[in-house]
């Protein structure tokens, strides 16, 4: 009995031992855990200037495929890719000994034909006149029927065989300027300043009618397109009907060098997948660096917005691409702790600084309220839940 007694008391020794270093091990293992110092700003309505950015694409105004009008071996083609052309430089020459031979041809077939005409018109003014003569005689029955007749008969002739030859001159006329201008297009010439895309035959080939022998491409102005949310299109027609609305350009070939130019068409109906409207606006490229083709960034001003719920930028941990009226991720304080918390974003203050890429503040469209604090400093590492220790406060809209 004793025995069981000591047996009992050990056990509950030892139990309470487990339970006291238990507890001094949860102990330890909170005082380890330590909150993350941050910093914070809280959500705030103010003052941006609207800025749009999106990705663009280059395009040329105008590319044509440069073809002949006519048939023939090519005699010349005097440029190649790449080469710049003014407008009226001639470009290609198609062997033109057949048609000035064809042409010679349909000019002497004129000369005969306006002969002809004279001897008609000779013609007719004669039969007219004696149908004229005999018409008074035989009001006094001074000739008889027959020879009324015959009179007649020889004027409608004339005058029949007049028309013919009238016919004839025009035909020949009409074949002469024909020829007179399958030879002009033997000359192949720029319609308008730009640049040779493609070269698609040599000399000595044969062409027929339309074949095409260069593609050109005009470049200045050259054309961005790109595409804006519904939300913002309205600004933008006000802009348009009110004046010019100025739009700025980037691309990788010259990271550092931005490229003015101007909006000038809106197009009329959205994209019904997207909820987006196309827009193109023009710049000046006279030294032809800027290349249809290449993509772009595209960046408008659309004026200041007042009373826009801003949040610091550097405060997003994710954001869709471009960052443009898509999404983002930032962690708030709620209760002490992170909270990853998903962000709908509108437009964004333009760069204040040389060599920015984006300015300080971004229009909140949904996901905070005023008044939120969020992290904008040690946020990198954080995960949801975690306990937060707020060691500085930075204003949200300077």
């Amino acid at each position: 009995m004793m025995r069981t007694s000591l047996v009992i008391v050990l056990a509950a020794a030892l139990c309470a031992g487990c339970q006291k270093d238990r507890k001094g091990g949860a102990q330890a293992g909170a005082a380890k855990v330590q909150a993350v110092p941050v910093k914070v700003a809280a959500i705030e309505r103010g003052k941006i200037r609207i800025t749009l950015r999106y990705p663009g694409e280059l395009k040329a105004p105008e590319t044509v495929e440069v073809a002949s009008e006519v048939g023939g071996r090519l005699e010349a083609v005097t440029v190649r890719m790449g080469q710049q052309v003014k407008p009226g430089q001639l470009l290609v020459r198609v062997d033109d000994a057949q048609l000035r031979s064809q042409l010679q041809e349909a000019r002497a077939a004129l000369l005969v034909a306006r002969s002809s005409l004279k001897r008609a018109q000779v013609e007719d003014q004669t039969t007219a006149t004696e149908a004229k003569r005999k018409a008074s005689l035989a009001k006094r029955d001074l000739i008889t029927r027959q020879e009324m007749d015959n009179v007649t008969s020889r004027r409608d002739t004339a005058a029949a065989s007049l028309a013919v030859a009238q016919a004839q001159v025009s035909q020949a006329q009409a074949r002469v300027g024909l020829l007179e201008k399958q030879l002009r297009d033997t000359r192949i010439r720029s319609p308008f300043a730009g640049w040779v895309q493609a070269r698609h035959l040599d000399p000595g080939a044969v062409v027929n009618p339309g074949t095409a022998v260069l593609q050109l491409v005009r470049k200045s102005p050259i054309v961005v397109r790109f595409k804006v949310g519904e939300r913002h299109i309205g600004k933008i027609r006000r802009r348009l009907a009110g004046g010019s609305l100025p739009v700025q350009i980037h691309v990788d070939a010259y990271p550092k060098e931005p490229f003015t130019g101007t909006v000038v068409r809106v197009a009329p109906a959205l994209d019904a997948a997207s909820r987006t409207v196309a827009v193109e606006a023009e710049l000046p490229n006279d030294d032809g660096r800027l290349m249809p083709g290449m993509f772009c960034r595209v960046t408008l001003d659309l004026g200041e917005s007042e009373g826009t719920l801003l949040l610091p930028l550097r405060a997003l941990v994710t954001r869709s691409s471009g960052g443009q009226e898509g999404v983002g991720k930032v962690y708030v304080v709620q209760g002490g702790r992170a909270k990853l918390v998903q962000v709908q974003l509108g437009a964004e203050e333009a760069p204040t600084g040389p060599g920015q890429e984006q300015g300080e503040r971004g229009e909140v469209l949904a996901g905070l309220t005023e008044g939120q604090q969020v992290v904008v400093e040690g946020q990198d590492g954080l995960e949801d839940g975690v306990a937060l220790e707020v060691v500085g406060r930075v204003g949200a809209n300077p």
